[in-house]
């Protein structure tokens, strides 16, 4: 049992870049499971405008008039989601409303790749349409 305590450790803080006594009570529970911390928050998402655009585009050539493009979530609601305990990244679900209105519905997430549904729950954000910006490769065909 010593030995597993030891490896647990190894991979949290040379792997994960967490140090081990800085970890809550959360993660050290799901270590205690045996659950794999697969997220470290430190993922490259970064792609280019030009593909970026033709996912947009290819979403826009099927979407329905019901349908929004995106939407926008202000800084200080990310900030807030992002400072969560033990939180290191943030998902996004697709959700309606009670009016059949698409809407986005942001959570934090843990390293273990669980949904942090005990905090914070995001779903204000403003949509686009109708609050787009001037029209861009992303959000046009102009």
């Amino acid at each position: 049992m010593h030995t597993i305590k030891y490896i647990k450790k190894y991979v949290v803080e040379r792997i994960y870049g967490i140090h081990y006594k800085c970890l809550s009570s959360r993660l050290l529970l799901n270590l205690k499971k045996g659950n794999v911390m697969a997220f470290t928050g430190n993922e490259d998402h970064r792609i280019s405008l030009a593909e970026a655009a033709k996912f947009t585009k290819n979403y826009r050539k099927q979407m329905s008039d019901k349908d929004i493009k995106g939407g926008f979530f202000g800084r200080d609601a990310i900030r807030d989601l992002l400072s969560q305990s033990d939180c290191v990244g943030i998902r996004i679900y697709n959700g309606l409303d009670d009016d059949d209105k698409p809407n986005f519905v942001l959570t934090g997430v843990l390293a273990n790749e669980d949904d942090i549904d005990d905090g914070l729950i995001m779903e204000r954000g403003l949509p686009c349409p109708p609050d787009c910006g001037k029209a861009n490769s992303l959000n046009s065909d102009n």
